[in-house]
């Protein structure tokens, strides 16, 4: 390195090589952020990243009920209750009351024990109320966090049978 002025000469390209990776850096981080949220670049603007209160404000904003895991893909949001041990008998899905912030499942006791009994030895997902309607009995979960003006609501009941039960949206 040649000294030119009190410097040495490659030391102001080392240093803005290493300026310049860090910002790479930070901006690798911020599109992971953005990736892992289910944020897209429309929601998030220059403002935000800025202003770091504001940028935790928007990558913590809730996205799914209570008990119920986040799940993403693309731009869609999975709300996803895990692993549900299911009753013995014959169950199926309820969800058609997505659109109210309500979805569940039913089941008839199988006729190998009394009704009553099998439903007592049965305990509804946490954060599911159970009832009974003559010889169905229901676990539902009501009051499900659906943020405003999302698009394509869709119950996600096609494995319950695997103990998986939710709903996916995506925002505008």
């Amino acid at each position: 390195m040649q000294k030119s002025k009190g410097r040495y000469q490659g030391m102001g390209q080392l240093s803005g090589f290493k300026h310049g990776r860090l910002r790479l850096t930070l901006s690798m981080v911020i599109i992971s952020l953005l990736g892992s949220t289910g944020l897209s670049w429309g929601a998030i603007g220059w403002a935000d990243i800025v202003d770091p209160a504001s940028l935790l404000t928007k990558l913590t904003k809730k996205r799914c009920a209570t008990g119920f895991a986040v799940s993403l893909s693309g731009p869609v949001i999975y709300c996803i209750k895990r692993k549900l041990s299911l009753p013995n008998g014959d169950f199926q899905s309820e969800c058609k009351a997505i659109d109210q912030g309500k979805l569940g499942f039913s089941w008839t006791p199988r006729p190998t024990a009394p009704p009553v009994a099998q439903v007592k030895a049965y305990a509804c997902p946490d954060g599911a109320t159970a009832r009974q309607e003559e010889n169905r009995f229901f676990c539902e979960f009501s009051g499900l966090f659906i943020p405003e003006n999302v698009v394509q609501l869709r119950s996600y009941c096609t494995y319950l049978h695997r103990g998986y039960l939710g709903y996916s949206y995506r925002l505008p």
